[in-house]
């Protein structure tokens, strides 16, 4: 096989790569970031940003003043270019308290409560509970 032939596959292999075999991370931000679910951009910190799955909303309790909330969520690095974290999330809410709190939905253990003012951590699962009770009820946290 001539240099010529053996240029022109090595080239093509190498577009062709490009052009039909995407990564699996790339399809999932193309996915997210085109509309075709109910995704919600959070919060962009440094390379790092927090989405919401709001077709993922369920709620665990309803049982006024005192609810449950859980839904995915997912952590996308830009500059990486992949999904980080995903995670299934769950959120205590009581309204006579004005409090929130972070729950492992698996042992119910509560964390909190929850505010804007805390770690980075505290602020983002804040920002995160903030946006699903308004998805969920249609209505801003107070």
């Amino acid at each position: 096989m001539s240099v010529s032939k053996k240029i022109i596959i090595l080239f093509f292999c190498f577009f062709a790569y490009f052009i039909f075999v995407p990564t699996e991370t790339t399809m999932a931000k193309e996915y997210y970031s085109t509309g075709t679910s109910n995704v919600v951009l959070v919060e962009k910190r440094g390379t790092g940003e927090s989405y919401l799955n709001i077709d993922t909303i369920e709620a665990y309790i309803y049982n006024p003043p005192k609810y449950r909330l859980a839904a995915n969520i997912f952590v996308y690095d830009t500059k990486a270019r992949k999904i980080v974290f995903s995670n299934t999330i769950g959120f205590d809410y009581d309204i006579d308290q004005h409090t929130i709190y972070s729950v492992d939905l698996s042992t119910g253990i509560r964390k909190g409560p929850l505010n804007a003012k805390g770690d980075s951590v505290n602020r983002t699962s804040f920002k995160i509970a903030q946006v699903m009770w308004n998805k969920a009820y249609n209505m801003d946290w107070k």
